[in-house]
C-alpha cells in the first residue's frame, strides 16, 4: 500500500476494515497502526497487539511507540513470511512493500490449523475426562485406604486388649497356683495331725478301754473322721480346680 496524500495513519491487521489487510491466522484482527506525527514528519508504529511485531528483528513491546526509518524491516507475528519493508516516498508519504502468502495458501493454512485445533480440542476433552476419572479413582482409593487404616487400628487395639487380658489371666492363674500350693501344704499338715491324733486315741482304746470315755470317744472319733473326710474333699476339689485352669493357661 502507498500513502502519498499525507495520511494520518495506516491500520494493519487481519480484519477487512484495515488499510493493509493481511490474511493470516497469526496476525491479529487489528495488529498495529503506523501513524505520522501531528507536528513532524516522523512515522511511528503504535497500538501494537499481543501478537508479536518485530522491527529489524527487535520485538516491540505493547503500548510502546517505535519511530520508523526508511528501510526498516517490519515483521508481523513470529512468521518470517509476513515481513515488509518501510519506505519513505517523500517528506509526507510512505509505503510498505512485501510479499505475503496467496489467498489459496492462506485458506489451506487456515483449514489445516482448524483441523489441528479440532484434533487438539478432542484430545484435550479426552484428557480432561481421563483426569476426572483419575481424580475419582484417587478419591475412592483414598477413602478405601482410610477405611483400611481404621480397621487396622481397631484390630491392633483389639489385639492389645486380648494380650492384656491373657496377661492378667496368666497372672491370676499364677496367684491361684501359689495359693493352692499353700492350701495343699496346710491341708496336708492338718490331715497328718488329725490322723496322728486319731491313731493315738485308737491305740489308747486298744490298750485300756477304761481310759477313754465312750461317749466322748465316739463323738471325738466321729469329729476326726468328718474333719478328715472334709480335708480330703477340699484337696480333691483343689486338684479338680487346677486342671481346667492349667489347661486354659496352656491354650492361651
Amino acid at each position: 500500500m502507498v500513502a502519498d496524500e499525507e495520511p494520518e495513519e495506516i491500520t494493519i491487521g487481519r480484519g477487512p476494515e484495515n488499510d493493509l489487510n493481511i490474511i493470516n491466522p497469526f496476525v491479529s484482527r487489528t495488529h498495529c497502526v503506523i501513524q505520522k506525527g501531528m507536528a513532524s514528519s516522523l512515522w511511528t508504529i503504535t497500538h501494537v497487539s499481543r501478537s508479536s511485531t518485530y522491527v529489524n528483528g527487535v520485538e516491540l513491546r505493547i503500548y510502546i511507540n517505535w519511530v520508523l526509518r526508511d528501510g526498516d524491516k517490519i515483521q508481523f507475528s513470529d512468521s518470517e513470511e509476513i515481513k515488509y519493508e518501510f519506505k519513505l516516498l517523500d517528506i509526507s508519504g510512505c509505503s510498505l512493500n512485501g510479499v505475503s502468502q496467496s489467498n489459496g495458501a492462506v485458506r489451506d493454512s487456515i483449514t489445516s490449523l482448524r483441523t489441528t485445533f479440532a484434533d487438539q480440542q478432542s484430545t484435550r476433552i479426552a484428557m480432561s475426562e481421563r483426569v476426572v476419572s483419575i481424580h475419582a479413582e484417587h478419591h475412592e482409593l483414598s477413602e478405601m485406604k482410610i477405611s483400611l487404616e481404621r480397621q487396622l487400628d481397631k484390630l491392633h487395639r483389639e489385639e492389645e486388649e486380648v494380650r492384656l487380658a491373657i496377661k492378667e489371666k496368666i497372672e491370676k492363674i499364677n496367684e491361684l497356683d501359689h495359693a493352692h500350693a499353700i492350701l495343699r501344704i496346710q491341708y496336708s499338715d492338718l490331715y497328718k495331725f488329725i490322723t496322728g491324733q486319731y491313731n493315738l486315741l485308737c491305740s489308747k482304746e486298744a490298750e485300756d478301754p477304761r481310759l477313754v470315755n465312750v461317749s466322748e470317744w465316739q463323738e471325738l472319733k466321729r469329729g476326726y473322721q468328718d474333719e478328715r473326710a472334709c480335708i480330703r474333699r477340699e484337696v480333691l476339689g483343689l486338684r479338680k480346680l487346677d486342671e481346667p485352669m492349667k489347661s486354659e493357661g496352656r491354650v492361651r
